[in-house]
């Protein structure tokens, strides 16, 4: 499984604008604006739904169309790796630039 550091972040960001909300509060300073930080965190929560929800969208029509595969790649062979990692930084390339064209 891929880390993803935002997965681990998001209860420090929450925390920390909680104690912010505090510190504010306590030392009687408007330090920021509710409404922006209530919609920056819906954004990024809903950002993450979104993610799970579009990662198992694809992952099950990954499992749908495995059935099918022409060929297996040996894992255990180190040329496959390296063809591997240029293939997948090839398609990431030309994803990345397709989405500032499209």
């Amino acid at each position: 499984m891929k880390f993803n550091l935002i997965h681990y972040a998001i209860p420090a960001f929450i925390t920390l604008v909680v104690i912010e909300s505090i510190v504010a509060a306590y030392h009687q300073r408007d330090w920021f604006e509710r409404k922006d930080t209530f919609s920056s965190l819906a954004m990024g929560i809903g950002n993450v739904i979104t993610g799970l929800f579009t990662k198992t969208i694809v992952l099950g029509i990954y499992s749908m169309v495995y059935k099918f595969k022409i060929f297996e790649i040996d894992l255990t062979n180190a040329w496959f790796w390296v063809f591997l990692f240029f293939a997948d930084d090839f398609t990431y390339y030309w994803h990345h630039r397709a989405g500032h064209e499209i």
